[in-house]
Formats: structure tokens, C-alpha cells, sequence
């Protein structure tokens, strides 16, 4: 495909003024799916589960075309509650999660984490800033580490971070 050409039109939330069309190129999806490859590129065996929709942009990237464009297989079904990862994490030997600060601030010690125990490679959190209780509690009863992305539909991902015990003030790289 021609570089310069639009693959795709994308609409912001319009929370600052009104919603405006913004447009991808093939060459900017490239990058942005190449830098995420590059920087995690993860066990081609981890399928991908995802607690946010492609009509986000964030879902889109992260949870749908990250993972064709590798050759990892995810789960066409949106997982709505932590139940739904519990159980489609279980049936995976390896997974990974994309999600969302409010899925993960829902996730309780209450559920049944331990079918997960080793099924979990990472975990990503972006559209919000996560608390650092949540991403504590998540990354711990997933027993996996839990990168937040920063950036937005015009940027794309710009910066990441993953929050420690050891490190009060993790920093974005």
C-alpha cells in the first residue's frame, strides 16, 4: 500500500470543543504498530484479550491490529467483566490483556485469580490515567506486569509506564 495513504478516519471524543475528524495513514499506523512490536514484542503464542472495543482507537491499535500485524491470535469478544477474563484467560495457555482503568479498578481478590496463575503475560491500561491502588491490585492478581499507555487519537502512543511497589513515582519513558 502507498505510504501516504489514508487507511483510516477517526473521530475524537470532543471533550474539548467538537468531535473532529482525524485521519492515519498507512504510514503513521505502521510506525505506531512497529514501536509497539519493538518496544513489547511478547510471546507470539499469548493470545490477546481486551476489555475495550476497536471503535476506540486505543482498542483498535492495541487490541486488534497489534496483534494481526504479529501473528498473534485475540479474542474477537470483548471481555466485560473480570469474570470474562478469568474465565477466557483460563483457556488460554498464554494471554495478554488490554484494558482500561475502569475494568481494572474493578478487579477484585474476591474472583478467582489463581486460574490464571502463569496464563498471564502483561497487561496494558490506557484512555485514563490508573490509579496507582488499581494497577497495583491488577498487576498483582494477574501476576503480570501492567504497562499504562499514554497519548491519544491524534498522537497516538506517546509515552509508557509501569507502576512498581519499589517505585512510589514511576516515571513515563
Amino acid at each position: 500500500l502507498d505510504a501516504e495513504r489514508v487507511l483510516l478516519e477517526i473521530y475524537t471524543s470532543g471533550s474539548s470543543g467538537a468531535p473532529k475528524a482525524i485521519t492515519k495513514t498507512v504510514a503513521q499506523l505502521d510506525a505506531e504498530l512497529a514501536a509497539l512490536q519493538t518496544r513489547w514484542p511478547g510471546d507470539s503464542a499469548s493470545a490477546v484479550l481486551a476489555t475495550v472495543s476497536h471503535q476506540h482507537f486505543y482498542g483498535l491499535v492495541v487490541a486488534l491490529l497489534w496483534p494481526f500485524s504479529a501473528g498473534r491470535s485475540f479474542d474477537a469478544r470483548i471481555c466485560e467483566f473480570p469474570e470474562d477474563i478469568i474465565q477466557r484467560g483460563a483457556a488460554h495457555k498464554r494471554f495478554t490483556l488490554v484494558s482500561s482503568p475502569s475494568h481494572l479498578a474493578r478487579f477484585s481478590p474476591a474472583f478467582d485469580w489463581q486460574a490464571l496463575a502463569g496464563h498471564c503475560d502483561a497487561a496494558f491500561s490506557s484512555a485514563a490515567p490508573l490509579r496507582r491502588a488499581d494497577s497495583m491490585q491488577a498487576s498483582a492478581l494477574l501476576a503480570a506486569p501492567l504497562r499504562e499507555i499514554y497519548g491519544s487519537s491524534e498522537t497516538g502512543a506517546i509515552a509508557w509506564r509501569c507502576q512498581q511497589e519499589a517505585n512510589a513515582d514511576a516515571a513515563w519513558h
